[in-house]
């Protein structure tokens, strides 16, 4: 089972591989994996790193990761 709380993880720019990322190269804390503890708030032993969304174009991930979403409406320039 996937929990939310691991998508987020897997999400974050900081994110690296097998449960590990820039905040705890040495393994996520089980209470951030699980949701116990969202990384948008000071966790300790993160040295400042919190989660931070990477931006992504899905309209499916898009209900998921609200705050990853990518605006690709084109720009418009002043004349």
């Amino acid at each position: 089972m996937i929990y939310r709380s691991q998508a987020n993880c897997s999400m974050c720019i900081h994110y690296q591989a097998d449960r590990r990322c820039q905040a705890f190269p040495e393994g996520i804390p089980q209470a951030l994996w699980t949701g116990e503890h969202l990384h948008r708030d000071s966790y300790p032993g993160d040295g400042g790193i919190r989660y931070q969304p990477k931006q992504i174009a899905s309209p499916i991930l898009e209900d998921i990761f609200p705050e990853a979403v990518v605006d690709q409406s084109p720009s418009v320039k002043a004349a």
